[in-house]
């Protein structure tokens, strides 16, 4: 669809109805692609009967294609016309979290994802035939967006669970079987499964054996990033870099890890306007889509700033610290 110069907007089946009537009010959505799940479908049945009860135009729900019948071995590919883009236009949506109020639409346009698939080439790791494990991202949020962009440009390779029907839903387990099999040698997660994998010593031996292990989604407990640092896990933070404009690149991320107790990240140039200082060099204000995170310089290690997450709604508290050992924007 974004070949074809379609805007598409990912939802999280986690939303309420509303909140997902919501979203797709606020983007204009004209058709919905539904899996052939009931869950699903119920869900998206209560979406549009909301949306008309309040007087609006659904959009049409149409059966979301099928793996097997995207990539029919027997079947010849039929390749889209070259097309010129408007690259101020919106690609994607994605949505925040909605955890202080309806879930706000966020419009990354042609141009933004673009540099979106560049920002790997100028990271310190050269990420050719390494293998990402992101079994365990969702494709609604930012953190499993990204890599469409990625693969495009980086050279490395996805492992991902296999696709339905039946459809697999990921848990820590499951993840964590699955990176036994595809043995990646970089993961990106969320906190949680890093909660979990710490609890046996066997999942531990897995994430020791990674080059990184990058959290995003919410903020990791200190105290659980020490331990698993102290363990020798390779723990960096990508945190609320990807609403970040100033810089999207998550391997800029993993180029360095840093000590026990330790909350900063590496300080990383500016390649938009969405960064400003104040007050010298001692505090930056990283606006990032009406969301605002605090970085201060940290004196005792060069070049790194130690990141307080979001001053509104969305990513966190004024008062919550990013974790321990790693790479934050």
């Amino acid at each position: 669809m974004l070949r074809a110069g379609l805007a598409v907007a990912p939802i999280a089946l986690t939303n309420s109805p509303a909140a997902i009537a919501h979203l797709l009010r606020e983007t204009s959505t004209t058709h919905v692609l539904v899996s052939d799940d009931k869950p699903a479908r119920t869900l998206v049945d209560a979406v549009l009967e909301l949306i008309v009860d309040a007087g609006g135009q659904p959009p049409v729900a149409v059966p979301m294609p099928k793996f097997a019948e995207i990539f029919d071995k027997d079947r010849p590919a039929e390749f889209l016309p070259e097309r010129v883009y408007d690259y101020t236009s919106p690609a994607i949506y994605v949505h925040s979290s909605g955890s202080t109020s309806l879930p706000k639409p966020i419009a990354w346009t042609h141009a933004s994802f673009l540099q979106v698939a560049a920002t790997p080439c100028f990271g310190s790791h050269d990420l050719r035939d390494e293998v990402f494990g992101i079994q365990g991202l969702s494709m609604a949020h930012a953190s499993g967006l990204n890599h469409i962009a990625f693969l495009v440009s980086s050279g490395y390779t996805a492992a991902t669970l296999p696709p339905g029907p039946p459809y697999v839903i990921p848990t820590p387990e499951i993840v964590m079987d699955s990176f036994r099999d595809t043995k990646p040698t970089f993961v990106i997660c969320v906190p949680s499964y890093l909660e979990a994998w710490s609890h046996t010593e066997e999942d531990i031996d897995v994430l020791k054996s990674l080059k990184a292990i990058g959290y995003g989604g919410g903020p990791l407990a200190k105290a659980l990033g020490d331990a698993l640092v102290t363990k020798g896990v390779p723990v960096c933070a990508l945190y609320g870099s990807s609403c970040n404009d100033c810089d999207r690149a998550k391997n800029a991320g993993l180029r360095r890890r840093i000590g026990v107790g330790v909350d900063v990240g590496a300080r990383q140039a500016c390649n938009g306007p969405a960064c400003s200082v104040h007050g010298g060099d001692d505090v930056m204000i990283r606006e990032a889509h009406e969301l605002a995170a605090l970085t201060i310089l940290e004196p005792s290690i060069g070049g790194c700033l130690k990141v307080h997450p979001s001053l509104g709604d969305g990513i966190g508290t004024g008062s919550t610290h990013l974790s321990v050992a790693g790479m934050s924007k």
